[in-house]
């Protein structure tokens, strides 16, 4: 059987550390081989927009950090209810 991990985030991705930490996590289980995913749901959702511009704020772009954990295999997961809630299908 094979360790895998799938990590839940529904906050948004800026305005609090909850989401950085949780790609931080995924980052750890995949130095350690461990299969990850991600599920976005609520305001989560918001991590999968691309082009994310944080230039005028303190906080470091998520975007790119998914596309590096998606490189390297981990699923990403985006409930689409919420999604439509926030018009971003």
């Amino acid at each position: 059987m094979k360790n895998s991990l799938c990590i839940l985030m529904r906050h948004a991705p800026y305005g609090q550390i909850h989401e950085a930490e949780a790609l931080r996590h995924l980052g750890g289980a995949e130095a350690e081989k461990i299969e990850v995913c991600a599920l976005l749901i609520d305001d989560g959702v918001y991590a999968a927009r691309g082009g994310q511009d944080t230039a005028d704020t303190a906080w470091t772009a998520l975007s790119p950090v998914w596309a590096q954990h998606l490189a390297k295999g981990a699923r990403l997961y985006v409930h689409a209810p919420s999604a439509l809630a926030r018009c971003l299908l």
